[in-house]
């Protein structure tokens, strides 16, 4: 499963819980999410995901939009945040992800092979402040933007007389 996948799943739970303080780790089997809530201070609760557990999350998740999209109009802040770190991970080809809030912003860590030295691992580290996560949701936003009217088959009619 993608980062993007993994992390928007991760997200939507974050999301839905009103879980504050995440930290997020990936694991051998999946992801581990220590997190916790306003009135608790530091984060005490700790939820594993395996990568079964996501993609059953997932599959439940997409068909409860698609059955009820009125009740599912937009995601939360995590969902959308994680997300689109996830696909700049999956674009960067990263490993050994983990993601920690550290006050308004998130700390990202990974790791990336490095083609310029042989192929070895090179960590890498990120902070997304929320302009940057504001800045990430926009590129989102534009990546999955409706492509423009273009008439190609402008010339084509359907049986009715009208545009195809």
């Amino acid at each position: 499963m993608s980062y993007q996948t993994s992390l928007r799943v991760i997200g939507a739970w974050l999301d839905e819980t009103w879980a504050t303080g995440a930290t997020v780790v990936e694991t051998p089997d999946g992801w581990a999410v220590r997190y916790g809530f306003e009135r608790y201070s530091p984060p005490a609760l700790l939820k594993r995901f395996s990568a079964d557990n996501l993609m059953d999350m997932n599959t439940s998740r997409q068909g409860r939009r698609r059955a009820e999209p009125d009740k599912h109009p937009s995601s939360g802040r995590h969902e959308d945040v994680f997300r689109t770190v996830g696909f700049e991970l999956d674009t960067a080809g990263a490993a050994n992800v983990l993601i920690d809030h550290v006050g308004p912003d998130l700390l990202v860590t990974f790791e990336t092979r490095n083609p310029g030295h042989g192929f070895s691992w090179h960590k890498e580290m990120l902070v997304v402040g929320s302009d940057v996560g504001d800045g990430l949701l926009q590129q989102a936003r534009q990546r999955r933007a409706p492509l423009p009217d273009h008439k190609w088959f402008s010339w084509i009619r359907a049986p009715a007389g009208g545009p195809v």
